[in-house]
């Protein structure tokens, strides 16, 4: 029997002004539970890569595998953290809309990496 494979940790380098990281992880595990709600797609900020998602790093197997129903992760200023390949997807089927969890700068430091 094989051993199950341990999800590697999701790091968003240089997130913060200081340069320290933010764990997706911890910050996925700290909302956890909280209801999304309906974003417009147009008012969401992608600060690392707001390009069509040919000239992205999103391949299109990812693309099409994609799962809109699930809630992407933004801050406060509308910042896409986690989802931007389900940001895209929703542009590519042509959705106005998409399930988003808005994060807290208390979040934000509580998954802060040092």
């Amino acid at each position: 029997m094989s051993t199950p494979k341990a999800r590697r940790e999701e790091v968003y380098h240089g997130f913060f002004e200081d340069g320290s990281a933010l764990s997706i992880s911890k910050l996925k595990e700290r909302v956890k539970g909280r209801v999304p709600k309906d974003v417009g797609i147009d008012s969401l900020v992608q600060a690392r890569c707001d390009r069509l998602p040919k000239k992205t790093c999103l391949s299109k197997k990812r693309l099409k595998k994609t799962d809109t129903n699930h809630p992407i992760l933004v801050g406060f200023n509308n910042e896409v953290i986690d989802g931007r390949h389900r940001v895209f997807k929703g542009r590519e089927v042509g959705a106005n809309h998409i399930k988003a969890i808005r994060v807290t700068r208390k979040d934000l430091e509580a998954a802060k990496v040092l």
